[in-house]
């Protein structure tokens, strides 16, 4: 995603589920393809792949997916009931949104969502 001149980036993992469900505020595109996206979406891990659906569309990829934005200035990405709190007694779901790119990794049966973001904008936040 950067090149060496670039700020370095950072991996922060979201939350990890059976099947996420998310908005693209703006279009994205998958790392290894053309295609664009934007809207809502969901994504799981089937048959040793991770699924990606889009309101008309499905991508699949056998190991990670990284969604890139087209412009990161204007883009962002809403995932939907994250999990915050766990373990304490004011655990509950909640909608965030981030900027930067979304990669999803396999763990298991589950799907992570992690946010790839420069360490400048994570410290803005």
């Amino acid at each position: 995603m950067n090149n060496e001149r670039e700020t370095p980036e950072l991996m922060v993992g979201i939350f990890s589920a059976e099947e996420i469900s998310f908005t693209l505020n703006g279009l994205y595109k998958p790392e290894s393809d053309s295609l664009r996206l934007s809207g809502n979406c969901k994504v799981f891990y089937n048959s040793g792949k991770i699924v990606l659906i889009s309101e008309d569309r499905e991508f699949g990829s056998p190991e990670e997916l990284v969604l890139i934005p087209v412009d990161p200035a204007s883009s962002s990405f809403t995932l939907h009931d994250v999990v915050i709190g766990v373990d304490f007694h004011w655990q509950r779901k909640e909608d965030q949104t981030f900027t930067g790119c979304l990669k999803f990794m396999p763990e298991g049966e589950k799907i992570t969502a992690v946010n790839l973001i420069s360490i400048e904008e994570y410290l803005k936040v």
